[in-house]
């Protein structure tokens, strides 16, 4: 691999190399990744713009927000039923922005399919 080519890989948390973007919405975005450490592909979301999200309420500050994904990505990682998608992972990136992986469904059908 050229130095070129290792500069345009993003690591997320030193473990997951992201790739395709699979959808956003008003709080992140998700992203295909692989996890380097078990080679599993993985759906990674990434979420954004977390000075903006506190803008909408004054009892947070920063830390305390990001105390509290935590607490929410360690509560999601502990579920476990087969009609929800596993989350595997979670942690904050190099600038401190939070993210948690899941397991990847291809092809899944949108929830609209599924209630059909």
């Amino acid at each position: 691999m050229s130095s070129g080519e290792a500069s345009n890989i993003t690591l997320i948390g030193k473990r997951y190399q992201q790739s395709a973007l699979l959808g956003q919405g008003g709080m992140g975005a998700v992203y295909r990744a692989v996890d380097r450490l078990t080679g599993q592909l993985v759906a990674l979301k990434r979420v954004l713009n977390t000075e903006d999200v506190l803008e909408l309420t004054s009892s947070y500050n920063m830390g305390d927000f990001r105390l509290a994904l935590a607490q929410e990505f360690k509560m999601l990682a502990s579920l476990r039923h087969p009609n929800i998608i596993e989350v595997l992972d979670y942690g904050f990136d190099d600038e401190r922005q939070p993210y948690f992986t899941m397991e990847l469904l291809e092809n899944a059908p949108t929830i609209l399919d599924a209630a059909q």
